[in-house]
């Protein structure tokens, strides 16, 4: 239980300061989803969001640890005409990035239980509406998953909390992903779908998903860590 002290921390003093401080508060994009299982071990991934909107993403994650680790995300999204949460005649351009910690554990040679948990926020631009805000967020990231030289295969339900500055009340979101990875050893083609639930009133869920490259440095394989 002590692993979880730095995650935990981050999410609950993080929850505070948004306390103190619908459109659509922040981007439908993939998740940093680094299934790690060794100190220095150093992920970046790039691709492009192709579901609900297209956009491209950049991610990297670093074990400072045999236990713990650090991600960082940026999206960026542009809509045109969605039917989830735009007039007709509107456009929107979402710029995210987030930051995250957490805490992993290889639980036997082919399986990784990862928790995370960060801060982020999103620069949004409604066209039509010339309405300029942004969201600052916090999220929790579960994620279990298996993994071989040639695989990987992931899942996570994603939890976000959400204050946007054009809304008075908080917005929460969770974002069940199932992740896929394919490929040798240090670079994969990444895949990720699965639904984007609003936990708000007259916003329908809607299907996300992505596709990049992944390269993995530093990863061993049936070795003794260091």
């Amino acid at each position: 239980m002590r692993n979880l002290f730095i995650p935990i921390s981050v999410f609950i003093a993080t929850l505070f300061l948004f306390l103190s401080s619908c459109d659509l508060p922040l981007a439908v994009s993939s998740m940093n989803a680094p299934l790690m299982t060794n100190k220095n071990e150093l992920h970046f991934n790039a691709g492009v969001n192709m579901l609900p909107d297209i956009g491209p993403y950049f991610s990297s994650s670093y074990a400072i640890s045999n236990k713990f680790a650090l991600i960082a995300n940026y999206y960026h999204i542009n809509s045109t005409a969605s039917e989830i949460y735009l007039d007709e005649e509107d456009s929107l351009k979402i710029a995210q990035i987030e930051f995250g910690v957490g805490y992993y554990n290889k639980l036997n040679k082919n399986t990784t239980f990862e928790i995370y948990s960060g801060i982020g926020r999103a620069w949004n631009n409604y066209h039509a509406a010339n309405n300029d805000f942004h969201s600052n967020f916090l999220f929790i990231q579960p994620e279990i998953g298996t993994f071989s030289k040639y695989t990987e295969f992931g899942f996570s339900p994603r939890f976000y909390i959400i204050k946007s500055t054009n809304l008075d009340d908080i917005m929460f979101m969770i974002f069940p992903t199932f992740i896929t990875k394919l490929g040798y050893k240090y670079a994969f083609l990444t895949l990720q779908s699965g639904p984007a639930l609003f936990i708000e009133e007259g916003i329908i869920p809607v299907t996300f998903g992505s596709i990049g490259i992944e390269i993995k440095l530093n990863k061993l394989y049936d070795k003794k860590k260091p």
